[in-house]
């Protein structure tokens, strides 16, 4: 794997891990992010890097220190200890189906970003 890639593993079925799939894609110009469902959609995201497997809230910062500036500085959060940090995402992922919705639908992607998507697991 690329050392400043990551493979991001997101719930299909949340409309709010979309939108953050959305939001990735249009921020990463390098094209390093790579994007596949998860094999048990749960309450966390996953990313594999070089470096590791990263969940909850250090996932997040994860990979948004791939990101151009100001999304990078967001890593300055590592700061704060990681049980705070992992209470407000699980409050959010406990949530999100209720306030963001669920779409069991197939998104339509982007041409421009197709080649970025797994069709499931490892690979």
């Amino acid at each position: 794997m690329d050392p400043g890639g990551a493979l991001i593993r997101f719930d299909g079925g949340c409309v709010l891990c979309r939108g953050w799939v959305r939001f990735l894609l249009a921020r990463d110009r390098a094209g390093r992010l790579r994007f596949a469902p998860l094999e048990a959609p749960g309450d966390t995201v996953v990313v594999e890097t070089a470096a590791g497997t990263f969940r909850r809230s250090d996932a997040v910062l994860e990979v948004l220190k791939r990101l151009p500036a100001p999304w990078r500085w967001a890593g300055l959060l590592r700061a704060l200890p990681r049980p705070w940090r992992d209470a407000v995402y699980d409050a959010v992922a406990r949530n999100r189906h209720r306030w963001f919705g669920r779409d069991e639908s197939c998104p339509v992607l982007p041409p421009e970003g197709r080649d970025r998507f797994t069709g499931g697991p490892r690979g």
